[in-house]
C-alpha cells in the first residue's frame, strides 16, 4: 500500500511539474490566450455556451415572473414612480 502511495505521489509531482513548465512556456511566449487556456484546463473550467434559444427561454421566463408579480400592483402603484437613486 505504501509503495502505491509513493508511486502516486511521484506521478502527481511529475504531472504538476509538466503543467507548470507548459504554463511558463505559454507565459514566456507573450501570447495571452495560451496561458488562459492552460489555466482553464488546470482548473477544469468549462465555458458556458448560450444559444439564442436559451436566451429566448430566459426572456420568456422573465416575462412570466413580471406578469406574476405585477398582479399585486394596484393602479396607484403604477402611477407613483419611485425617484431614481443617484
Amino acid at each position: 500500500m505504501k509503495n502505491i502511495q509513493t508511486e502516486l505521489n511521484h506521478k502527481l509531482r511529475d504531472a504538476k511539474r509538466k503543467e507548470k513548465e507548459k504554463f511558463e512556456t505559454h507565459c514566456a511566449s507573450m501570447k495571452t490566450k495560451k496561458p488562459w487556456d492552460s489555466m482553464k484546463a488546470m482548473t477544469n473550467v468549462v465555458p458556458v455556451k448560450t444559444s439564442p434559444l436559451c436566451a429566448l427561454k430566459e426572456a420568456e421566463r422573465a416575462n412570466e415572473l413580471n406578469n406574476f408579480y405585477a398582479r399585486f400592483e394596484t393602479e396607484t402603484d403604477r402611477l407613483i414612480q419611485p425617484s431614481p437613486l443617484l
